[in-house]
């Protein structure tokens, strides 16, 4: 998904990966990044969704979500 980006919330170091938190939109995502990642917050980064490792949580129950019960217009072009 080339030519998207997000602004880097947090960076929490687990091992040999981070986990990053970033504002994409409207939405907050978390990300695996390799652990010598150093972006300061607020920063803009590249975002590529690997849709196969891609889940989806319901934000009211924090119910994990099927990838296909995503409406169309909601999967931002991602199949």
């Amino acid at each position: 998904m080339p030519g998207h980006s997000a602004s880097v919330v947090d960076r929490e170091p687990a091992g040999a990966r981070s986990w990053v938190t970033l504002r994409w939109g409207s939405a907050e995502i978390r990300a695996e990044a390799s652990s010598d990642f150093r972006i300061p917050r607020n920063h803009s980064v590249g975002v590529a969704i690997n849709t196969e490792r891609l889940h989806v949580f319901d934000a009211a129950s924090g119910a994990r979500l099927p990838w296909i019960a995503l409406p169309p217009e909601r999967q931002h072009g991602y199949k």
